[in-house]
């Protein structure tokens, strides 16, 4: 019949609408292996808390940020607390960010396999909240019993029946490593002043666009390594074996690359094909007036 035109499937922007949620979906339900390669950061980490770290090594980890950058760090965190404990390290946690405490709790929560088979108060302690400025953090180094009474559960800090961990705890000299987690970059500054120079090795953990700007740390030797984004993260997974957040992030990731390859071209010869189709010929009818 003149002026009827054969419907189309798929309007372009419900091909789009299809193909994006192909790309979103597609990973979640499938997953493809990839190689993940050991960059030179990571591997230094891991080098050193492996192989340079003895066992039982006191380890200060401060926790400094929160919900917003929860999807960034806490990844960081999980793996490195895996390697430490892995290593019979025993843990002091610290925050100098109001969110610390949260933070703690779910790091706890997410990682409860690794938390399961230590014991609090013996393997690992939460000192809770310290202000967040120089002076706190030199207060720490200096002396962690005068800095705090208690633990963020309201236990002495010398109740060594509750928190036999802190008999052997209380200033730098007593610690070999400190783990921070941040994009504030004043305060690696304090750790590096008040910390490094009283022979404390930093880990740094931060986000990848941060992480430039902190490399002076690494050139003076005051820090072992800085570990930034969810590449290193799966990277350090994969050492420790402990595939979690960070690997399963880059696997979506390449997923949707390979996806996004492959719909491109097919995506582009549909479109090229219905701008070579002819336009109907056909007129519409005339309206008749009465």
């Amino acid at each position: 019949m003149a002026g009827n035109k054969r419907p189309r499937l798929f309007e372009l922007t419900q091909l789009s609408f299809l193909l994006i949620s192909t790309l979103v979906t597609v990973p979640q339900l499938f997953s493809i292996n990839f190689d993940v390669k050991t960059s030179k950061e990571t591997q230094t980490v891991y080098d050193y808390i492996e192989n340079v770290l003895a066992d039982g090594k006191n380890v200060l980890v401060n926790i400094h940020y929160g919900e917003n950058l929860r999807p960034a760090l806490e990844p960081l965190l999980v793996v490195l607390t895996k390697h430490f404990f892995d290593k019979n390290c025993k843990i002091i946690f610290v925050s100098t960010s109001t969110s610390g405490p949260l933070m703690f709790e779910k790091l706890r929560s997410l990682a409860s396999n690794i938390f399961a088979v230590k014991q609090y108060g013996f393997d690992y302690v939460f000192l809770g909240k310290i202000d967040y400025d120089q002076k706190a953090v030199g207060s720490l180094a200096t002396s962690i019993h005068q800095t705090l009474d208690k633990d963020y559960y309201n236990n002495s800090v010398t109740d060594y029946v509750k928190l036999p961990i802190m008999k052997n705890v209380d200033e730098a000299e007593d610690f070999a490593a400190v783990f921070i987690l941040s994009i504030e970059t004043e305060i690696f500054e304090w750790y590096a002043y008040y910390w490094a120079t009283r022979g404390v090795q930093l880990i740094i953990g931060t986000l990848k666009v941060v992480a430039p700007s902190l490399a002076n740390y690494m050139r003076n030797g005051q820090a072992i390594g800085i570990i930034a984004g969810c590449d290193v993260v799966a990277e350090y997974e994969i050492l420790v074996n402990e595939a979690g957040q960070g690997f399963a992030a880059i696997k979506n990731r390449n997923m949707a690359y390979v996806l996004a390859v492959v719909f491109m071209p097919i995506t582009s010869i549909i479109i090229f094909y219905w701008k070579l189709k002819p336009k109907s010929l056909s007129r519409p009818k005339p309206i008749e007036h009465g």
